[in-house]
């Protein structure tokens, strides 16, 4: 054989070998694979309808008013995901949230994605926490035929995550079935921590943030912004300006000038407080936080950790970006440490992941992000 024909030979016998080993890594991994170049795409539209979503909008069949069901293209029953979003001021109409479950549905799975009153309408009388609750009832029932209940994971964001852990501790608690896995994306240990650096952040202002300092100050005004709808009704304690503050802060994160028909000095005294320089703002800080602490402590494991013994030994997997631009990276460590006595818990801090979003990095951590995404789904699946 000449020297031309061996070494083509070889170069052959080299890429098959490769294509075999890629397929042998890969193939394992292709729901994942599936799941995460999906969040690669661009995000849809607000108010976007994918093909295999269905809104269902049925109380008394979910126990929730509103809620995304998602399906894989085949139509058989599939693995269930639980889809708890974060701070959603757009509700499940945000795009965000509808290439998240569509990212999930892709993996697979069933997805249910519920509205959660307290996560969109903070200063709302009624947040309605027991609503999730009512949720994984209905889930055990059958309530979606198509979704298989015996093979279940949760998929939460941010404060989604400590939110949905107690509500489902509670459940097990009652009597009802536990997850196979449960996966958090950028949630907090302390929240109470977290709010404070959000309280120190500077203001951004505007609607779209050009550098990851932006990113930051624009996080941040979204979290003080739902801190104050959540603390408006306590702290002025007039129910009709609670409600016009509320319109206020729902029509612009940084409001520029104070609302029109404000009756009572306590209204417009807080109208200038969020007007005002930072100050003033920071100064009232605590007394934010104490009037906000019924709704606060739902989004604090470090305040509630000792309810989650009825979980014990359910896997949990955190998954934190590295530039989170709300709950920052730092959270993910004390978070484990806090979960590791009762549940088994694989943590991946993420250069490739901000939050919701996926970045471009090296080869290494995307196949780090595939192992570890693997891993959850055969939790579920398995």
């Amino acid at each position: 054989m000449r020297l031309r024909s061996r070494i083509l030979l070889g170069a052959a016998v080299a890429l098959l070998l490769l294509v075999t080993a890629a397929a042998v890594y890969l193939v394992p991994r292709r729901a994942a694979l599936r799941c995460l170049l999906a969040f690669t795409e661009e995000v849809p539209a607000d108010d976007a309808q994918p093909e295999g979503f269905e809104r269902v909008r049925d109380a008394a069949r979910l126990g929730v008013a509103d809620a995304w069901v998602a399906r894989p293209d085949d139509e058989r029953p599939h693995p269930t995901i639980l889809f708890v979003a974060g701070i959603a001021p757009q509700g499940l109409g945000d795009g965000r949230i509808v290439r998240a479950v569509d990212a999930f549905r892709r993996g697979g799975f069933v997805v249910v994605a519920p509205l959660i009153p307290g996560l969109v309408d903070p200063g709302a009388e009624n947040r309605d926490e027991g609503s999730l609750g009512r949720l994984l009832v209905a889930l055990e029932r059958g309530a979606v035929p198509d979704a298989d209940f015996e093979r279940a994971g949760v998929v939460a964001i941010s404060v989604g995550a400590p939110y949905a852990l107690r509500v489902l501790a509670r459940h097990v608690e009652a009597g009802g079935r536990r997850p196979d896995a449960f996966l958090a994306i950028g949630a907090p240990a302390d929240f109470d921590r977290c709010a404070k650096r959000w309280f120190e952040t500077p203001p951004l202002g505007k609607e779209e943030p050009e550098t990851q300092e932006e990113e930051l100050r624009h996080a941040a005004d979204l979290a003080r912004n739902m801190l104050w709808r959540a603390a408006a009704r306590k702290i002025v304690g007039h129910d009709a300006d609670a409600e016009r503050l509320d319109t206020w802060l729902t029509e612009k994160w940084v409001p520029e000038k104070a609302p029109e028909g404000l009756e009572s000095d306590a209204g417009r005294v807080y109208a200038a407080m969020v007007l005002g320089v930072p100050e003033g703002w920071r100064a009232r800080r605590d007394e934010v936080l104490t009037a906000t602490d019924r709704w606060t402590k739902w989004f604090s494991p470090v305040r509630f950790v000792d309810e989650l013994e009825p979980l014990r030994g359910m896997p949990v997997y955190l998954l934190h970006g590295e530039s989170d631009p709300l709950v920052p990276a730092t959270e993910m460590q004390p978070l484990a440490d806090l979960l590791r006595p009762l549940l088994p818990v694989t943590t991946l801090r993420s250069r490739m992941l901000s939050h919701t979003d996926v970045g471009d990095v090296g080869l290494g951590e995307r196949l780090a992000h595939l192992d570890f995404m693997t891993d959850f789904f055969d939790s579920v699946r398995e």
